[in-house]
């Protein structure tokens, strides 16, 4: 794999269209509906024959990765079977074979309605498929699988604000939840990666597409998977509360650490070392250190 990052869109990650189990589910629609602070109503519906399990998420995430030239989305683009089975670290055996072909046909099959997306900073009305078509031929020994975006599905991603994530990270993860987190971690932190605090029951329910009944429960579930990440050192830390959740994310620069210390508790940015210097060469320092300093600690945020 000579290039590891690829592109997303915001919205689109933050309103998944697969469920997160293994398997697909007998479903045919799946409706989410919450209001937002400003008091605005959002809806997402998704109709499909069926609902494909996040191995299908996969598929389109690999997808992904080889529509993207370094700077966009090409609006169509191909790749070998074998490739993207080895990207996805997929067995190429007959039942994965089957499961990627399902997972063409869903995402070319499925309809999504929805009032959540936005293009530049205005929501927007959208109907629209994710793929508009795919086709599979054979190439002497090979199959070679080529695929179009859907336009308004396209035009979401070149229109809307684009995440980067690393496709050597994404694939390496262990579970569908892990896998999930980490799209919307990059996807609800950005641009400057402070901490994302949200509603407990409206991240499980429409951000991550499970349910539970208690608050207890839905920790007991979440905790190793945001363990998980923290280890692999993509998450400082967590906590989650009675009816809250909040994530930070490692920093990917020094002024980025800088943010991210500013909405951190007191005592973590008191360990910061002081400096005479002003002007660039201080926010520069600053900036190296509070690398530095987020870098070296165990656990920023936890219970």
């Amino acid at each position: 794999m000579k290039r590891d990052s690829y592109q997303d869109e915001r919205y689109i990650t933050m309103n998944p269209f697969t469920c997160l189990t293994t398997q697909r589910s007998g479903q045919t629609e799946i409706r989410r509906r919450w209001k937002s602070r400003d008091g605005h109503t959002h809806e997402f519906v998704l109709r499909a024959p069926f609902v494909a399990g996040e191995y299908a998420e996969q598929v389109y995430n690999a997808l992904l990765y080889f529509s993207f030239d370094g700077q966009r989305l090409r609006p169509g683009a191909s790749a070998y079977q074998h490739e993207l089975l080895d990207l996805m670290g997929w067995p190429s055996t007959g039942r994965y074979t089957q499961r990627l072909e399902e997972a063409l046909h869903y995402l070319m099959s499925l309809e999504i309605t929805t009032n959540t997306y936005r293009q530049r900073q205005k929501l927007r009305l959208l109907r629209t498929r994710v793929l508009a078509s795919y086709e599979i031929a054979r190439e002497g020994r090979y199959r070679r699988i080529r695929w179009e975006w859907a336009p308004d599905f396209i035009r979401q991603q070149r229109e809307g604000d684009q995440i980067y994530l690393s496709a050597r990270t994404y694939f390496a993860l262990p579970s569908p939840t892990t896998r999930r987190i980490y799209r919307l971690m990059l996807a609800m932190t950005i641009p400057d990666g402070r901490p994302l605090v949200s509603d407990l029951k409206h991240f499980v329910e429409n951000r991550l597409g499970a349910h539970f009944d208690r608050p207890s429960a839905t920790a007991r579930w979440l905790e190793p998977h945001l363990e998980e990440l923290r280890r692999r050192r993509l998450l400082l830390g967590f906590i989650i509360l009675p009816g809250r959740i909040v994530l930070a994310r490692y920093p990917t620069s020094g002024p980025e650490a800088l943010q991210i210390l500013e909405h951190l508790p007191a005592h973590i940015a008191r360990r910061l070392p002081p400096t005479n210097l002003t002007g660039i060469a201080r926010t520069h320092l600053m900036g190296e250190r509070a690398l530095e300093l987020l870098e070296g600690l165990d656990v920023v945020l936890r219970d």
